[in-house]
């Protein structure tokens, strides 16, 4: 059946106070109409309400520039409108192609990107919403991710006033400050001059009681306190240190009771979930990558018409520029940020526990590549798996794909072989 033709293609450039709005209609002969609508909820809708009531039937288009994910969550339950959620230099570049001035206006713009869809509509992907239960847990990967980088913030912002106050205390701790054990003993003992106070017994009973039970390291920071040399004794720099290192313990504690709720509630609508199995098979994809593996891919099997199309708008694949002689690959730039992480950091995770990514890993190593340049090869490869994975619904399987690997000659069998060996 032949699609229907656009009837109206709309453009919406926004600021903080105001939208402004290009309506063209594709009727040979039409121009343009702007309207500056206030940003609020209630203007939009009552000017999308009034063009619906103009043109019942009419099949309109919308683009607007991401970021926007309100404008995403008023837009997309509207099912006559087809909704465009663009990177911005996408009209950025078109409309440079031709206003050789550089000029640029709210008004500019918003006319830019309702030409720019209706003359390269085809070349664009409209913006499809995935279903509710996958739109809470990409919602709520995304915000525990929030969480966890508030975590690391305050760690790091606790480790930069122990070094001021009290530098000892990250010999004592280990290297996760955000533990129970970190939080316990800067909860008892802020400060080398509290904890020589206390009695060395009182000391080793609290490391034993937070699973540290190795005598000889219990031992060693017993020493540590007793022989280290105080930074400093001034009480007015002691006594604040001390409220500023509470502080700091009351965000970190808080922050890991906002991941424990996360964890609690995504583990429960990941669960539900028809895909679980198939994101669990991966080595590597726990509670937390899991979900978030899940929720890069989606629902939608055309999301993505190709793997390449999956590396390509995630950011994994490089960026090849040749003229001539001159030819330049680089990382890519312009990409959605979390999604990235996510397929690199699983990759990460995916070292530990798959035979042939440590191989991989350590032949990149060997080679000389950075460990960022590594990670992101590593997704790479991993983009491809789970493409497949996902397309056709089955379960990964570490073995079936060494012997495949070792079919092909792959270079990476190598150094399994080293691995076997060790």
């Amino acid at each position: 059946m032949k699609e229907k033709p656009l009837d109206f293609a709309i453009g919406i450039d926004r600021s903080d106070a105001t939208l402004d709005v290009c309506l063209a209609s594709l009727r040979a002969g039409s121009s343009p109409r702007f309207d500056k609508l206030a940003n609020s909820p209630d203007e939009l809708g009552a000017w999308l309400a009034r063009l619906r009531s103009e043109h019942p039937e009419a099949r309109v288009a919308v683009a607007f520039e991401m970021p926007a994910p309100d404008l995403v969550a008023f837009l997309c339950p509207r099912g006559w409108l087809e909704v465009y959620a663009l990177n911005p230099s996408v009209p950025a570049r078109f409309r440079k192609a031709f206003n050789g001035s550089g000029a640029k206006s709210d008004l500019l713009d918003c006319e830019v990107l309702a030409q720019l869809l209706a003359s390269h509509r085809d070349k664009l992907r409209a913006h499809r919403l995935d279903s509710a239960a996958m739109r809470r847990i990409d919602s709520l990967s995304k915000a525990r991710r929030g969480e966890v980088d508030r975590q690391v913030e305050q760690c790091n912002r606790l480790k930069s006033l122990l070094k001021s106050s009290f530098p000892q205390a990250l010999a004592l701790l280990g290297r996760d400050l955000h533990a129970p054990m970190a939080i316990g003993f800067l909860r008892r003992w802020p400060s080398l001059q509290a904890a020589r106070e206390a009695d060395p017994e009182e000391m080793a009973a609290f490391y034993r009681s937070s699973h540290c039970s190795r005598r000889d390291v219990i031992e060693e920071r017993l020493r540590v306190v007793a022989e280290s040399v105080v930074l400093t004794d001034d009480p007015a720099i002691m006594d604040v240190m001390e409220l500023r290192i509470s502080s700091c313990l009351d965000h970190i504690e808080a922050c890991s009771r906002a991941i424990a709720r996360y964890d609690q509630e995504l583990a429960r609508r990941y669960a539900e979930s028809e895909d679980k199995p198939i994101f669990d098979s991966l080595p590597g994809a726990g509670p937390a990558l899991g979900p978030r593996l899940l929720s890069a891919m989606g629902e939608d099997r055309s999301r993505y018409s190709s793997r390449e199309a999956l590396q390509r708008y995630s950011g994994v694949a490089p960026v090849t520029q040749s003229s001539g002689k001159k030819r330049i690959v680089h990382r890519r730039y312009s990409r959605p940020r979390f999604l990235m992480q996510t397929f690199v950091e699983f990759a990460g995770e995916s070292i530990k526990w798959s035979s042939w990514a440590s191989a991989f890993w350590r032949m990149k190593k060997a080679a000389g590549m950075t460990y960022n340049c590594a990670m992101r090869e590593l997704a790479y490869k991993w983009q491809r798996i789970i493409y497949r994975m996902w397309k056709t619904r089955t379960a990964y399987d570490e073995g079936l794909y060494i012997e495949r690997l070792k079919a092909k000659g792959s270079p990476i069998c190598a150094y399994l072989q080293d691995s076997m060996k060790n």
